[in-house]
Formats: structure tokens, C-alpha cells, sequence
């Protein structure tokens, strides 16, 4: 066994190619091509505004599956190690809630921000009242446009209808109110920069729900995957 163990330290691995640099160049030019306009407030913005403001206090961020999870794994700035939080592989809806509970419970000094679609909320909406229980600096962030984005992306890209894939009109801030949870509607890029900044100030669990134009996910899918 320790032979083995040699061998294999001997092989080694060969040096990387990679350079600092060249990440940083790739970065910036995934950033760049996400750069894709919609009639209203796009999945990108949100997560750019959100990040402007959170980012700098918050302790992680976890992120849901779902057409959000391209901008937001791409355009949110993490600086330390497991800073953001993604069920990466299996790409599990109704992660997002959970995780950032067992993030806050770890980490009850600095804020943490879940970003998730209205599916994967519906899935595991019920753990709101856990973060209020638990009086947990937890911020929803609920890209709300009443589909399974994903879903009817990759319907559309069969030239199929869309089927199955409607959610319909949730009330958000009613079924966070009933748990006690604060929360805000943003239709604008102003209206989530201030429901940001007041759900900082809070001290238990709060929910922003970001009215999205979903028309660009297919374009923002392309750009991504090429």
C-alpha cells in the first residue's frame, strides 16, 4: 500500500496552463455576454442590485435551481470559501431556504441571502416559519414569474408548448405575512434596491419578491452554454 501511495505521489500532476489572468479575462467575458436586455427587471439586474447591497455584509448566499441560477452563480462576487451555496451537479429545487437556515443557525452574526425561484420556494416555503422560530437573519430573494423557466426554456428549444410549467399568481408578501415573515414586491430596479437596504436593517427573516420579465432566460441560457 505505501509502494502504491509513491507511485502515485511520483506521477504527479503537470502544471497548469492557467494563469490569474486568464480566469479573470474568462470571468469578465462570461459576464460580458450576460449582459442580455429585457422589457422589465431581469434576473440579472436583480441579482446585480442585490449583490451591490448585500453582498459586502452578507455571510453566504445560497442559490436555488432554476433559469436565476446562471446570472446568480456568474454575477454574484464570493470571497471567501463556501461563500455561496449550490446544490451543483443534482441541481435540487427547494435547496435554497434550507441551506441558508443551516448557514444562519452556523453563522448568526452576518446576514444570508437565499436566491431562489417561486417554484423551488413553493417546495419549502413551509421553512419560513423555521427562520422565524430560530429568529434568523435569513433575506428570500424570490425571482417571481409564475413558471418553471427552465422547463419551458428547454420546451421551447423543442419547438414544444409549454406544459406543466405554470405555476400561476402567488402571493407573496401574504404567505410570508402569515408566518411573520417582513417582505417587500419589486417591479423596478429601484424598488429592490430599497426593499435590499431595508431588509438589512431587520433582524429576523424577510422576503423580497422580484417581479421578473423571464422573455431574455433563453438568450441568457445561450449566452451561457454557447
Amino acid at each position: 500500500m505505501a509502494g502504491m501511495f509513491a507511485t502515485c505521489a511520483g506521477n504527479g500532476l503537470s502544471a497548469s496552463d492557467w494563469s490569474p489572468d486568464r480566469v479573470r479575462e474568462l470571468v469578465d467575458d462570461q459576464r460580458r455576454r450576460l449582459d442580455v436586455p429585457g422589457a422589465g427587471l431581469t434576473a440579472q439586474r436583480v441579482v446585480e442590485i442585490a449583490a451591490s447591497r448585500l453582498a459586502p455584509l452578507a455571510g453566504r448566499v445560497t442559490v436555488d435551481a432554476g433559469a436565476h441560477m446562471f446570472p446568480a452563480t456568474t454575477l454574484w462576487p464570493v470571497t471567501e470559501p463556501n461563500g455561496m451555496l449550490i446544490s451543483n451537479g443534482l441541481s435540487t429545487m427547494g435547496f435554497a431556504l434550507p441551506a441558508a437556515i443551516g448557514a444562519a443557525l452556523l453563522d448568526r452574526e452576518r446576514p444570508v441571502v437565499a436566491l431562489t425561484g417561486d417554484g423551488g420556494l413553493l417546495m419549502c416555503a413551509g421553512e419560513l416559519l423555521t427562520a422565524v422560530r430560530e429568529r434568523l437573519r435569513i433575506i428570500t430573494i424570490v425571482f417571481s414569474d409564475a413558471s418553471l423557466s427552465l422547463i419551458e426554456i428547454k420546451q421551447q428549444a423543442r419547438r414544444l408548448e409549454p406544459a406543466g410549467v405554470a405555476l400561476g399568481v402567488i402571493d407573496w408578501p401574504a404567505l410570508a405575512g402569515s408566518f411573520g415573515v417582513r417582505s417587500w414586491v419589486a417591479t423596478t430596479e429601484t424598488e429592490l434596491d430599497r426593499a435590499a437596504g431595508e431588509a438589512l436593517a431587520c433582524d429576523g427573516p424577510t422576503l423580497i419578491e422580484a417581479k421578473i420579465d423571464r422573455s431574455n432566460y433563453g438568450a441568457t441560457l445561450r449566452a451561457v452554454r454557447g
